[in-house]
């Protein structure tokens, strides 16, 4: 799965689409698949991406994405 050359985090998902795991950097399964088909489905539904998850450069920011993710969701649990 991962060749030496890429992180197991890095360009596995859209950047609007990126499950929290990925924001970060924990270990991920195939259920990050699910949080993007979510996401998917929210886009077509709403006409909208749920997160902008960029900064007033226009810039991917991470901080702001998990800053977005946790006004709507609420904080991640302490221990997983």
């Amino acid at each position: 799965m991962v060749d030496g050359t890429k992180l197991p985090w890095e360009d596995v998902m859209p950047d609007v689409y990126r499950a929290p795991e990925i924001i970060l950097r924990m270990p991920w399964d195939q259920n990050i698949d699910i949080w993007s088909i979510g996401m998917v489905c929210w886009d077509l539904v709403a006409r909208k991406t749920l997160f902008r998850a960029r900064n007033e450069e226009l810039l991917l920011d991470d901080a702001l994405h998990l800053a977005e993710m946790i006004a709507i969701m609420g904080p991640p649990p302490k221990n997983s």
